[in-house]
């Protein structure tokens, strides 16, 4: 546990990838993952080379980062890259789903008592 997440590391041949789970208190239906890979975007511009894979694996997200360097200051760069990439896809996704929330229907009534010019 890494600030309140899962981190872990994985061999897979002669590579080694940290990986960490991403909490959406959400339903991992299509049209969620649909939007949550819209978001995949943003976040390669941003981090470029360095960008973590996002991956759906057993009803769970999860952030996969392949370690390109094995030395000890390496590895603790990369880690915290991708703590900083889980920390944002967070935020991502809770706006995400507050936004889902608060855009629902609005019956016209009620645009009657927002300030002139505030009708959305």
């Amino acid at each position: 546990m890494v600030d309140d997440g899962s981190l872990w590391l994985q061999q897979r041949g002669d590579h080694l990838f940290a990986l960490t789970e991403l909490t959406v208190n959400v339903s991992l239906d299509e049209a969620f993952l649909k939007r949550t890979l819209q978001l995949s975007a943003p976040a390669l511009r941003f981090f470029g080379r360095d960008a973590a894979a996002l991956a759906l694996q057993e009803n769970h997200l999860l952030l996969i980062l392949r370690l390109r360097e094995i030395n000890a200051d390496s590895v603790c760069e990369q880690l915290e890259s991708l703590l900083n990439q889980r920390d944002v896809w967070q935020s991502m996704l809770q706006q995400q789903r507050n936004k889902a929330v608060t855009h629902g229907a609005v019956p016209l009534h009620s645009l009657a008592f927002l300030p002139r010019g505030n009708h959305g």
